[in-house]
């Protein structure tokens, strides 16, 4: 099966990961209910191979992910393309089966299931749930890292020295340190002081007076005609969604990865807009007007 790549906002791409993503979540948690819905009964031969060939697509699919990146190692993101290969070869292993030290066989997911043992196969795949998230995780986050500067993180840093606010580079250098890093809860917060950032200073570019909330300064902006109503509602939703990720006690590197290229499209869209804005020359309200003095 061939995967779209989904339609992004500029003329790049969204990475394949992106979509495969939650396909792949989708055929695990499907596997898993099959799964334990024949370890209750006795299945057919047809239902078995069913299952077997949807294990070994969940592995084939896996492993593509992880060799999509391998080619994107360097300093940084080594220890997530590290992790990645030792996560997927623990899962082969449990699917499969490994020989142990002292000679003995113990059997993997698929020579269970071959065998009748469906429950022993179903524990084996709850038992590496944490595993394959990690390796989807890993991936995307390797992507977000290697393919976003040459793109959106380009596109970001010169729109901002466009506009006049170049403030806010500094920050998102910050930012891609604290991601690189794995300071998951800060990176988040960087996320979000970010966007309000140059949100706030967009608006003091159009000659604005910025509040302290980010919802109210987009509403200035929307009001000024700076931002049209698309980009109105996206900034706050972005912004609430950063929010409800900061509340969270655990975060992964796919949140991460996540918050992280929604800040630069945000920023993207919004400089975009503004730049607009600026060469406009008739006032309507959501729409870009003559610019105020700067």
């Amino acid at each position: 099966m061939r995967w779209k790549k989904l339609e992004a906002s500029s003329s790049d791409e969204i990475p394949e990961i992106e979509t495969s993503y939650p396909e792949i979540v989708k055929l695990y948690a499907e596997v898993r209910e099959e799964l334990e819905r024949l370890s209750d009964g006795q299945p057919t031969h047809s239902e078995t191979d069913r299952v077997v060939s949807r294990l070994v697509e969940l592995q084939r699919r896996l492993e593509l992910c992880v060799e999509q990146v391998k080619p994107l190692k360097d300093a940084t993101t080594e220890p997530y393309v590290k992790r990645s290969l030792e996560n997927l070869e623990t899962i082969k292993k449990v699917f499969h089966g490994v020989i142990d030290p002292s000679g003995g066989y113990k059997a993997g997911i698929l020579a269970s299931i071959d065998s009748g043992n469906i429950a022993v196969a179903h524990q084996a795949l709850l038992q590496i749930r944490h595993r394959v998230y990690e390796v989807l995780g890993d991936c995307l986050l390797v992507k977000t890292l290697r393919m976003l500067p040459s793109q959106e993180r380009a596109e970001a840093r010169s729109r901002l020295m466009d506009l006049g606010i170049a403030e806010v580079v500094d920050l998102l250098d910050e930012l891609d340190n604290l991601a690189s890093t794995r300071r998951y809860k800060q990176a988040i917060r960087a996320c979000q002081e970010v966007l309000g950032k140059s949100v706030e200073l967009a608006l003091k570019r159009i000659g604005g007076e910025p509040t302290d909330k980010l919802v109210l300064n987009v509403e200035k902006l929307f009001s000024a005609g700076a931002v049209p109503d698309a980009v109105r509602r996206s900034l706050v939703a972005s912004n609430s969604y950063l929010s409800e990720l900061q509340r969270s006690k655990k975060l992964s590197s796919l949140d991460v990865s996540f918050a992280v290229r929604e800040t630069y499209l945000r920023i993207n869209q919004l400089c975009a807009s503004v730049a607009l804005y600026f060469k406009s020359a008739k006032p309507q309200a959501g729409k870009p007007p003559t610019p105020l003095p700067a």
